[in-house]
């Protein structure tokens, strides 16, 4: 799939940078921005994850691509230096509703956060990181990658392809300065870290995700048939993640007339499904996401959720009708 570029949004659309896309700037106030170090929930009881002691792996960093959604990317060298790179920016509409730029602010951002990074595949947001330091006056992070880190033979044979990954089990990797605030997407909470050696990431309850269309682990047998662009389905995680019954969800569809709002929605009679605890790398990413009241105006259903553009395939909030 193409990604678009400034041209063909012209007039509908943004870019990341509310500066440059002449929206009105971000307001520089601790609305709306959680900047303390949240407790993550303790579940890897129920998970039966086990954590491997020794050290942490390091991230191969590829070339980065220059698409431009909103680049995944910093370089790094030897010295641990983070250099950032010039990248164009990918436009895209803005939400009709929502001010998710908000949740992105500089003053946003503090040491030990988690937040996903729009990934060098097709832009969505797959990579984590953790905050160490948080440099001031300007916009500058000392940040630790996150490197999935499964346990289960078929799950690190798709790591092993470099086919993306957004859930499971991670450990730290290189750790390197960014100046590049546009590559950020939202704040993660995972659900348990264990300091050095990393953290679980799973679909938790009330979160909108997107799931690979046709998804089948032994994609990583025949790697070179699934690159992007992916489809994907939407859904709202009903609850958090089993270790016997998986995750619950159900399907979301998007409302016509609308960017980004979307519904739930049966299919062949269906609303909700399961996704069994073997097969979570069928999750590809969070999106964030408002839930809606109804009041916001004339055709918005009550609980439909509207979603951030920046985390949607580009053909998908291209089309309103």
């Amino acid at each position: 799939m193409p990604m678009p570029n400034a041209a063909m949004l012209k007039g509908s659309g943004t870019s990341r940078n509310a500066k440059k896309r002449g929206r009105k700037s971000v307001e520089e106030s601790d609305e709306n921005c959680e900047t303390d170090s949240e407790a993550e929930t303790e579940t890897e009881e129920a998970l039966g994850t086990k954590v491997k002691a020794g050290e942490s792996k390091g991230k191969e960093v590829e070339p980065v691509s220059k698409t431009d959604k909103v680049p995944p990317v910093i370089s790094h060298s030897e010295s641990g230096a983070g250099v950032n790179l010039s990248s164009e920016v990918l436009e895209y509409p803005d939400p009709e509703f929502s001010d998710f730029e908000k949740q992105r602010a500089e003053n946003c951002f503090a040491v030990n956060q988690v937040w996903a990074i729009y990934d060098s595949l097709d832009s969505m947001p797959r990579f984590y990181a953790r905050i160490k330091k948080v440099f001031k006056p300007g916009f500058k992070l000392r940040i630790t990658w996150l490197e999935a880190d499964p346990d289960e033979e078929n799950e690190q044979n798709w790591v092993d392809q470099s086919l993306p990954v957004s859930c499971g089990k991670y450990c730290n990797g290189l750790t390197e300065d960014c100046v590049d605030r546009l590559m950020f997407s939202h704040r993660i909470y995972p659900i348990k870290s264990f300091g050095k050696f990393g953290c679980l990431v799973y679909p938790k309850k009330g979160e909108v995700w997107a799931l690979f269309k046709d998804w089948n682990i032994k994609w990583a047998s025949e790697p070179e048939n699934h690159k992007p662009a992916y489809r994907y389905d939407f859904v709202e995680v009903l609850t958090n993640l089993d270790k016997e019954m998986g995750i619950w969800v159900s399907h979301l569809d998007k409302v016509k007339g609308f960017v980004s709002i979307f519904k739930q929605t049966a299919r062949d009679g269906v609303i909700c499904f399961r996704v069994s605890s073997g097969d979570l790398y069928r999750f590809s990413h969070q999106i964030p996401a408002v839930k809606m009241t109804g009041k916001e105006r004339e055709g918005v259903p009550v609980g439909s959720f509207e979603l951030d553009p920046a985390s949607l395939p580009t053909d998908l909030i291209l089309e309103k009708e």
